[in-house]
């Protein structure tokens, strides 16, 4: 590994079409700009920051250029001589640059290639650290989370110069709606979506197609699920894991990573199995279950659950450790869904002393990870006080813990159940969206069926690819 890190670096660090030179040449454009518009410092410090010079002595005199036009002067050589005070090495710096016959047409040129140089420096830079960190490390899990969260930290590639022209814009917009809707010609829906038929949509026996009230999970959003004790939000968020990792005849099964902060692997485990098979978990806990239940249980763990694409992660304590583990697993392949139950368990990584800090930081951390490109589910907790304006039905965005969260997420929604002290076996729960982005904030209402430990819809139907009393691991009996 070390050799050949090493060999890496020693090529990174060989000149790119001698990346001085091309210090030196951005340098040059600058000061020699006769029109006096400063149009090449304009340009370059688009592409280029002081920290991307190789040189020191080059970044010197780049702050020094920045400095003179940002008050508004001439930028010419004295000017950014003046600037220097006299530092004998960026004065050199500065001189063997002035000496250059360069073209001013050609600093985004010189510009993208300090930019490139700088990035590859950048990338050895994260590897090497990763390396040592994991080096360091006696424990294997510790040893691979700390390189995870150096690698997390690598950027995607040089700053350069980017086209943020409201064309450029329309072409993105114009080919995103256009995959959408060719998607769903062909039949297919999101991918990542939460196992019941109210909130995904649900095709009929004729073919078409209903609206649900959130219509699966997307990409890039943050969805907070909050509630009240026993309303069913880590049950959902099981549901969705189930049915985003299975897929259905429309789409295939995506990998969901899982964040547990409250429960083993075996009580997930468990908990899931319970669920697909719709026996109760306080009848499995007091073995009080039948012959076919138990069969069921069995066939379902080892032969459906233990081959889905999920990843129940407990050794990631803090928001940072989580995002530099789904980056690594979005570059080893596809990841579908996200889920941290719950988000109040997150430690920071850099806490403050304002606990309202930190929750808010948990939910802009949170976001984060979404924006790696993955839709990402966070179960929250509630105040006495919200629990209590819940159950009257007068909750909002604040009612979540974190005070980012009005901000930062995307779908708000609170399950609450309708009748508090409904005991039954089935209950209804009212799943109340307080924000949506980029959609209606629909209301839904679902069956907390809780011998099972799954939703249903209250009209019983259930989307595609989620649990289903007519699978073959279905207990009998």
């Amino acid at each position: 590994m070390a050799d050949g890190l090493d060999a890496f670096a020693a090529d990174a660090a060989a000149p790119l079409a001698d990346v001085g030179s091309a210090e030196r040449a951005v340098i040059a454009c600058a000061i020699s700009d006769e029109t006096r518009a400063h149009k090449a410092v304009a340009r370059a410090s688009v592409v280029v920051s002081a920290g991307d010079f190789s040189n020191a002595a080059n970044a010197r005199v780049w702050e020094a250029v920045l400095a003179v036009h940002a008050r508004g002067d001439v930028v010419d050589a004295v000017m950014v001589a003046e600037e220097l005070d006299g530092d004998p090495k960026a004065q050199r710096a500065l001189a063997e640059a002035a000496s250059l016959v360069v073209s001013c047409a050609e600093v985004d040129a010189y510009a993208e290639r300090v930019a490139a140089h700088a990035y590859r420096r950048s990338v050895v830079a994260t590897l090497r650290d990763a390396y040592h960190r994991a080096a360091a490390s006696g424990d294997p899990v510790a040893a691979v989370t700390s390189s995870h969260e150096a690698l997390a930290a690598m950027p995607k590639g040089p700053r350069g110069r980017r086209d943020d022209s409201m064309k450029a814009s329309v072409v993105a917009t114009i080919e995103r709606i256009v995959a959408r809707y060719e998607a769903m010609r062909r039949g297919e829906r999101a991918t990542a979506r939460w196992g019941v038929a109210a909130l995904d949509g649900y095709t009929d026996e004729s073919g078409g197609f209903f609206e649900g009230a959130v219509g699966g999970l997307f990409p890039g959003k943050l969805y907070v699920i909050a509630g009240v004790p026993a309303a069913g939000k880590t049950t959902l968020a099981w549901q969705a894991t189930l049915a985003t990792a299975r897929g259905d005849e429309y789409t295939p099964g995506r990998r969901v990573l899982v964040f547990s902060l409250e429960m083993s692997r075996e009580d997930i485990c468990q908990r899931l199995a319970a669920q697909a098979c719709g026996v109760s978990e306080a009848r499995i806990e007091n073995g009080a279950i039948s012959d076919g239940e138990a069969n069921a249980l069995i066939r379902f763990l080892s032969e459906d659950l233990a081959a889905l694409p999920i990843n129940i992660v407990t050794a990631c304590r803090t928001i940072e450790e989580m995002r530099a583990r789904v980056l690594a697993e979005m570059a080893a392949g596809d990841v579908g869904l996200v889920v941290i139950d719950f988000l109040q368990r997150a430690k920071m990584g850099r806490r403050t002393d304002d606990a309202n800090r930190d929750d808010q930081d948990r939910v802009y951390e949170a976001k984060g990870i979404a924006n790696e490109g993955v839709p990402v589910i966070a179960i929250s907790s509630m105040s006495k006080a919200s629990q209590t304006r819940a159950n009257e039905g007068k909750v909002g965005v604040a009612d979540t813990s974190g005070s980012g969260t009005e901000y930062a997420a995307d779908f708000v929604a609170f399950l609450i159940r309708t009748n508090p002290d409904d005991k039954g076996g089935k209950v209804e729960v009212r799943f109340e969206v307080a924000k949506r982005r980029n959609g209606p904030a629909s209301p839904a209402t679902l069956m907390l069926d809780l011998t099972k430990g799954r939703f249903e819809t209250v009209n019983g139907r259930r989307d595609v690819g989620a649990a289903d009393d007519d699978a073959p691991w279905s207990a009998e009996g």
